[in-house]
């Protein structure tokens, strides 16, 4: 809640660059909306950048800080006046300036937590507010925790504890695509692996609604398992349920020597 009538943050962006896959480093976007119905989006292109290889660590070119400025409508008194930090992006915040007091404001509504993949970061969304879980909970007057984790939605403990500590009326789970992209577990493991997930936020929700939402039709892997392999800078999906370069060496380059055949062989 402020009377401010501008607003100054001082931060320096990480942008993410695969150019090697055809997806430079996009413009960090940061958005503000007001209780008055003002909204306001800037982009800039400053800041680090970390260059994503396929044969090599990650390398971070050093960049400079972005002053983030937005002139907000005059009002009669305080208003409420929400952030919205980039989606696509890290950032370091060094400074935040106004020139009038700020104070936290209220809870928008109901706490909703969701979690999932890329899918949920939604980081092809040109700002903040075009991300899908954002436009669905502004629409519902929800108050929104998006837990979207870029290749990352991988069932890991210490995302079921942040969900399970963090008090929610709604919580949503978008499970399976990551899991499917890395071949990280198998029919055997990912069952427990979810309902282990389950249990850990239960310990602390008893109560809330938990969605489980399957993954939405992805064309890569809708006839094969996984792992999504990169090839001359195309993803695709494979049934080589080991390392490219191991399958290679064991097999000759003959999927039928696959270890998934050399099983079925010995079953027969």
């Amino acid at each position: 809640m402020t009377s401010a009538t501008w607003i100054e943050l001082e931060m320096t962006f990480t942008r993410v660059s695969a150019a090697w896959l055809g997806f430079p480093a996009q413009p960090a976007a940061v958005s503000v909306t007001t209780g008055g119905g003002h909204e306001e989006s800037l982009f800039f292109e400053e800041g680090n950048v970390q260059e994503i290889r396929p044969d090599q660590p990650p390398a971070t070119v050093p960049g400079s800080p972005s002053l983030v400025r937005f002139e907000l409508p005059p009002v009669d008194g305080d208003q409420t006046v929400e952030i919205w930090l980039p989606h696509n992006c890290s950032i370091r915040l060094h400074r935040l300036r106004a020139d009038s007091e700020l104070q936290p404001g209220p809870q928008t509504g109901p706490r909703w937590i969701h979690y999932g993949s890329s899918i949920s970061q939604a980081s092809e969304a040109e700002t903040p507010l075009g991300v899908w879980s954002v436009i669905a909970a502004r629409a519902l007057g929800l108050d929104l925790l998006n837990l979207g984790l870029a290749g990352s939605a991988q069932l890991d403990p210490f995302a079921a504890r942040s969900i399970r500590d963090e008090p929610a009326a709604l919580i949503t789970l978008k499970l399976g695509i990551n899991v499917v992209n890395g071949a990280t577990f198998r029919k055997r493991t990912f069952g427990p692996a979810v309902h282990g997930f389950l249990d850990t936020i239960r310990e602390g929700q008893p109560e809330a609604p938990i969605v489980v939402i399957a993954p939405i039709f992805c064309p890569a892997h809708e006839e094969t398992p996984g792992p999504t392999l990169v090839e001359s800078a195309t993803a695709r999906g494979s049934d080589i349920p080991c390392r490219p370069q191991r399958w290679a060496a064991d097999t000759g380059g003959d999927p039928q020597n696959s270890c998934v055949h050399r099983r079925s062989k010995v079953r027969e």
